[in-house]
């Protein structure tokens, strides 16, 4: 029995089956060792990390083995957290052992900046999601207050406010009777907002068929997101903290699929970010098979192309602006490459150039917390694996388990398992 991954879900586990268990998706073999990859040394130095090593994992994709099952098609695997009909479940245990207190205590489990490829150390996966020091390597689990009733459909989705002291995120609408017994329907979910320490939960939209993807404003006043109206049409939507009041966005297209119980899902996620003056969104726009990255006005109007293709630039998507306004990265693929992988260009396309992944697979991010807020760093995650990335000299180091993360502040990552 090997170690095999799922590139559509993400679901890692020992078996000899070619399925994933959890979505039928074709699985990969993991094997290991494997010889670090070069990279520039780090700028800054870090401590030491403790715990025990983690094994590397790159994805062996030798065609003579016929026990691998063939590649999934880079269309296919576009949005790896699409699941239909309410049958999805979170990969990880979302419950937060109550004995947990809110405090730095954890046992170090990670290490900043690495010098070389992903012969990282990293310790044991937390039960829950959880703040992470790259300075200390402490753990610091999130509140039961917020975990309890995070939706999880699409993973769990945070955005931490300007000043550092509150998340929005999406977890199951307060109204939802009998969560143990009905299945959850898109419109379960919705955007709460909460301290960082778990106080002050509200329920701040109720979209009448679900809300996703938060990103809060640079002033910390308004709430962006993608949503589902009454008519099953996906849009983005500005929500006014203090008002409570939403507002749609128009001139922003959407493309959408219907799942097998008849509701309706984006077939691209468009993962808003507002621009750093606060004036625009930038979003996935295009389609599932031809995704482009475009700006739209807060307060709508015609949306303007960021960047699409180009060149021998296929597609671009799951975009993020530096603090600065100068750079943008993306996932893209070339006519003729590998499929998606991630870039840094400037925001005009120019100066495109690649960034080094550890484990063969696209490292996708969160688009309001990619960059760290001195825009030196980016975060995102190849499958389970959580990677920093050094801007100026393209270090690519594996810092902890996850899913997904956000930057908090130059040295505190939110990591979602």
């Amino acid at each position: 029995m090997g170690e095999r991954v799922c590139l559509w879900c993400d679901w890692t586990g020992g078996t000899d089956g070619e399925t994933c268990p959890r979505c039928g998706a074709p699985l990969y073999r993991v094997q290991e060792p494997m010889t670090p990859r070069e990279a520039a040394p780090a700028p800054r130095p870090q401590p030491q990390p403790a715990g025990d090593p983690m094994p590397s994992s790159p994805i062996d994709m030798v065609q003579d083995d016929e026990s691998v099952p063939p590649a999934v098609p880079v269309a296919a695997s576009r949005r790896w957290w699409l699941v239909g009909g309410g049958a999805f479940t979170a990969a990880a245990v979302l419950i937060v052992a109550t004995s947990l207190p809110f405090d730095r205590a954890q046992t170090p489990a990670v290490s900043g900046p690495a010098e070389t490829g992903p012969a990282e150390a990293i310790g044991p996966v937390p039960e829950t999601d959880y703040l992470l020091d790259l300075n200390t390597g402490e753990m610091t689990p999130l509140p039961e207050a917020i975990v309890r009733s995070l939706s999880g459909r699409f993973g769990n989705q945070y955005a931490v406010s300007p000043d550092g002291s509150r998340l929005a995120y999406v977890r199951t609408r307060d109204d939802r009777p009998d969560l143990c017994c009905l299945p959850r329907e898109p419109k379960d979910d919705q955007i709460f907002i909460a301290g960082i320490e778990g106080t002050g939960v509200r329920q701040v939209t109720h979209a009448p068929n679900g809300a996703w993807s938060p990103a809060w404003s640079p002033d910390g006043t308004r709430i962006a997101y993608e949503g589902l109206d009454s008519g099953h049409h996906l849009g983005l939507h500005v929500l006014d903290v203090a008002s409570g009041q939403s507002a749609q966005i128009t001139g922003v297209n959407g493309d959408y699929e219907r799942c097998c119980d008849g509701s309706h899902f984006p077939g691209q996620p468009l993962e808003p970010q507002f621009t750093p003056d606060g004036s625009s969104l930038v979003y996935t726009g295009g389609s599932a098979g031809n995704p482009v990255i475009r700006t739209v006005p807060v307060v709508g109007g015609e949306s303007t192309l960021l960047i699409g293709r180009n060149g021998n630039l296929r597609d671009a998507e799951n975009g993020s602006l530096s603090p600065d306004g100068s750079l943008v990265t993306f996932l893209g693929s070339q006519i003729g490459g590998p499929g998606l992988r991630r870039w840094v260009a400037n925001t005009d396309g120019t100066e495109r150039r690649l960034i080094p992944d550890v484990y063969g697979i696209r490292c996708r991010s969160t688009p309001t917390g990619t960059w760290s807020a001195d825009g030196s760093r980016i975060v995102c995650s190849e499958a389970s694996r959580v990677i920093v990335v050094d801007i100026a000299t393209e270090a690519a180091t594996p810092v902890a388990y996850g899913r997904a993360a956000i930057w908090l502040d130059d040295h505190t990552l939110l990591v979602s398992i």
